[in-house]
């Protein structure tokens, strides 16, 4: 799979669709992108257009999601099937970060691997501005998109490898700040006087 993208993601209409379809397709846009850069690192691309490419094909995407959480919000959150699709929790931590963040959170969800459409359907359902959704989105993908591409420019194939090692560990990653806060709670509860 790797292979057929690394060969066809100099295309920018393949490049737009595959930004374009990313999450929706099981390929996080950082995939893409990353490819785009090692794509254009050997002569196969223009920077410029790459850029512009990829950052017009993810902003589709995430205008999708929240179009969808626009439109159909509540009723497509209390399906059982779309819960279970996307994740009760993930949905339920989105619109926390919503509530407490407001429309920053599409930044915060930007970063976010696997935690993206959530926050997007979230950011669209509890009535987000279309401007300002779009602003902070166009802000975050002006700092990811040229930092992925940078990677794949810079460290070429390798690059790729870190990525997929990332992307298969990425609840290793999570692990280590999820317990911190585990013990956290479990300190602070023990500092609590037991009740008689």
């Amino acid at each position: 799979m790797i292979d057929f993208l690394l060969e066809n993601v100099a295309s920018y209409p393949i490049l737009f669709l595959l930004c374009a379809l990313s999450g929706i397709i099981p390929i996080p846009e950082d995939v893409p992108v990353l490819l785009a850069g090692i794509a254009t690192a050997t002569g196969e691309a223009s920077m410029p257009m790459v850029l512009i490419v990829a950052m017009a094909g993810v902003l589709v995407r995430d205008l999708l999601f929240y179009a969808i959480g626009r439109k159909l919000g509540d009723t497509l959150l209390e399906k059982a099937w779309f819960t279970k699709l996307i994740g009760a929790g993930r949905l339920e931590k989105a619109q926390e970060m919503v509530v407490q963040r407001g429309p920053m959170a599409v930044l915060i969800g930007r970063f976010l691997i696997g935690f993206r459409t959530p926050v997007f359907l979230a950011a669209g359902a509890m009535g987000v501005r279309a401007r300002d959704f779009i602003m902070w989105d166009l802000l975050g993908l002006a700092v990811m998109v040229p930092g992925m591409f940078a990677l794949g420019y810079v460290f070429g194939e390798p690059s790729l490898a870190m990525l997929q090692w990332v992307l298969s560990h990425a609840w290793m990653l999570l692990a280590g700040p999820v317990a911190l806060a585990i013990c956290g709670m479990a300190a602070k509860g023990a500092d609590r006087p037991i009740a008689a």
